[in-house]
């Protein structure tokens, strides 16, 4: 696997897969019904994701160091989402990285 943005997308496009065998809804679908689930259970996944983070967050308000390992892992959870998703609207590591820079540039 190479190390650049769009080596990581084709990875994740690769190896993250949605079909019936896995999701039972997705027998008999359509190309555009499959899209469209695809992009909801992405989203549940960004919300589990997130999820996770705030129990992390919540221990430590209540005087808990925070669990650096389980960070860690959702870190890397989120950006395989991420870069599924990208795959699947074609979205190339030129836009990615343009969109980043149009928001955080130096002005």
């Amino acid at each position: 696997m190479g190390k650049n943005l769009s080596d990581l997308i084709e990875f994740v496009g690769k190896h993250v897969v949605f079909n019936a065998e896995h999701y039972p809804e997705l027998k008999d679908a359509s190309e555009k019904e499959k899209f469209i689930f695809a992009i909801r259970h992405s989203a549940l996944h960004f919300s589990k994701t997130a999820g996770k983070i705030a129990v992390v967050a919540e221990d430590v308000d209540h005087g808990s160091e925070p669990d650096i390992a389980k960070l860690k892992e959702q870190v890397w959870k989120s950006l395989v989402n991420a870069f599924w998703l990208a795959d699947k609207i074609d979205m190339t590591e030129e836009e990615i990285i343009s969109s980043m820079e149009k928001k955080y540039s130096d002005k």
